[in-house]
């Protein structure tokens, strides 16, 4: 048996692009292969990564409109007071606060297993 075959790899992992099928999700996709052809239909590199980008983009301009500024400070602040947002991958309450920076939470991980199975 080839030792690539004995291979037990456990992941730390959010979300997989490639199975979400809202109209969000598709549009993304559809201009990230548009971007990076080479990338082919079936994959995007870090999945995850590019969608948590995406999100974040959306909820800082979210924050500068409604703080009217780009000041660090006043983005910051803006960012606490996000009440709803309905995202690519989930629709987030309260996605920041001031003792929470991250906008996901324990039920947004999975463990993915690769195994030659």
């Amino acid at each position: 048996m080839a030792a690539v075959e004995r291979l037990d790899i456990k992941v730390l992992s959010t979300l997989s692009l490639m199975k979400l099928n809202t109209e969000k999700a598709k549009a993304l996709k559809k201009r990230y292969f548009e971007r990076y052809p080479t990338a082919g239909e079936q994959k995007i590199l870090s999945e995850s990564g590019t969608v948590h980008a995406y999100e974040l983009i959306y909820l800082l301009v979210k924050a500068i409109v409604q703080a009217q500024s780009i000041g660090r400070v006043k983005v910051r602040d803006s960012l606490g007071r996000i009440e709803n947002h309905l995202g690519l991958s989930k629709a987030y309450h309260c996605p920041f606060t001031a003792l929470n920076h991250d906008a996901l939470g324990l039920d947004d991980l999975n463990l993915r297993i690769f195994r030659s199975d």
